[in-house]
C-alpha cells in the first residue's frame, strides 16, 4: 500500500483556522487564504445576533473598512441574502453559491444590490452557515 499524501499546501487554510482560534489576529490571514484560492474578490466571517440585527465577531478581506462599516450601519439589515440565510430553512455545513440561495433577478431587484453591493463588486459568491441557534448565526 503506497502513502498517498495531501499536498502540504492543502492544510494551510486548517492550521491557519487552529492559529485564529488562539489569536484573533489571525483571521485575517485565514481569510486571505481562502480569498486567494476561491479567486475571489472579498471573504467575510460573521457572528450575527438576528434578534439584536448586531454583528458581535466579524472578519472580513477584499473590502475597505469604510465599505465594511456602511454595510453594517445601512444594508445589513435590507441585506436580501442576509434575510434568506437568516430565515432558518438555510442547511447548516453546506456551502452554496449564493446563486442557489437567491436569484439573480431576486438579489438585482434590490435596493442594497443596486445601490451598494453591485456597484462595489460584490455578486457572485458562496455562503457557508457554521453554526445556528436561537441566538447567534456564524457565516462565511
Amino acid at each position: 500500500m503506497s502513502d498517498i499524501s495531501a499536498p502540504p499546501s492543502l492544510y494551510q487554510p486548517i492550521e491557519l483556522i487552529y492559529r485564529a482560534l488562539e489569536d484573533d489576529r489571525h483571521w485575517k490571514e485565514f481569510l486571505e487564504c481562502v480569498r486567494e484560492r476561491l479567486q475571489s474578490s472579498a471573504v467575510t466571517l460573521a457572528m450575527l445576533y438576528p434578534r439584536h440585527h448586531a454583528y458581535s465577531f466579524s472578519h472580513y478581506v477584499g473590502v475597505s473598512k469604510e465599505d465594511f462599516q456602511e454595510y453594517l450601519d445601512k444594508w445589513a439589515v435590507r441585506d436580501p441574502l442576509r434575510k434568506k440565510i437568516m430565515s432558518g430553512s438555510y442547511p447548516l455545513g453546506v456551502i452554496l453559491p449564493t446563486q442557489e440561495v437567491i436569484q439573480d433577478n431576486e438579489l438585482m431587484a434590490d435596493e442594497c444590490w443596486r445601490e451598494f453591493l453591485g456597484p462595489i463588486g460584490l455578486h457572485y459568491g458562496f455562503v457557508a452557515l457554521l453554526a445556528r441557534d436561537d441566538f447567534q448565526i456564524a457565516s462565511i
